[in-house]
């Protein structure tokens, strides 16, 4: 992940973390970004990420996005 650097991205290693995926497949995140930025749909969101290398896929927001948001109704 080049391009965050260049977004001077604060990164901190963690203890390796095992993630599991949808297709019970297992991958090892040991690398937290701080204070990382994106725009979606015209909002911008900052958040602390977890980095996993993933092979078809820029980002995936997990519950822990959500959290930013104001109260959400389904």
């Amino acid at each position: 992940m080049k391009w965050l650097i260049s977004y001077k991205v604060i990164s901190q290693s963690l203890d390796p973390l095992t993630v599991e995926a949808v297709n019970k497949g297992t991958m090892i995140c040991s690398t937290m970004h701080r204070g990382f930025k994106w725009k979606m749909q015209r909002v911008n969101f900052k958040v602390d990420v977890h980095r996993v290398e993933l092979n078809n896929y820029d980002m995936v927001l997990g519950i822990q996005w959500l959290a930013i948001l104001d109260n959400i109704c389904i």
